[in-house]
């Protein structure tokens, strides 16, 4: 029963989920799709001063896509497996110590995987570390 938690309360959960990783996707291609538009129809009225300052929007925005993009993948990812988890039945328990994840985290978070502890004791590892 996905570590105790009741099962219409999973399915309210999975649907979320399910939602929010078709968003997550949607906003993916739109960003995509953007960018393939920019590269294709260039843009400028070809002075110096124009071509600089477009040259630096152009850079700005390009990273602020890029950035977007890669927040959207890692929480599709999430998502994702989170939903993985909930077909397998293990959702609510946590990856790293196996013992249940709050309710009030989940509600809060419904792709948490980890316990509020483990969360803790990963964000503070070093870079790189494997805990």
């Amino acid at each position: 029963m996905n570590a105790g938690h009741r099962m219409d309360q999973v399915g309210r959960i999975e649907r979320q989920l399910k939602h929010r990783f078709a968003d997550a996707i949607h906003r993916l291609s739109v960003l995509r799709q953007r960018s393939s538009a920019k590269e294709r129809d260039g843009a400028g009225d070809n002075t110096p001063l124009s071509e600089g300052v477009e040259a630096s929007w152009a850079a700005a925005e390009h990273d602020s896509d890029r950035s977007e993009s890669a927040r959207l993948m890692a929480n599709a990812v999430e998502l994702q497996s989170a939903l993985k988890r909930i077909e397998t039945g293990v959702y609510g328990r946590c990856l790293d110590c196996g013992g249940p994840i709050a309710p009030q985290r989940l509600r809060a978070l419904p792709e948490a995987s980890r316990c509020v502890t483990c969360e803790t004791r990963k964000e503070a590892a070093p870079a790189g570390s494997s805990t």
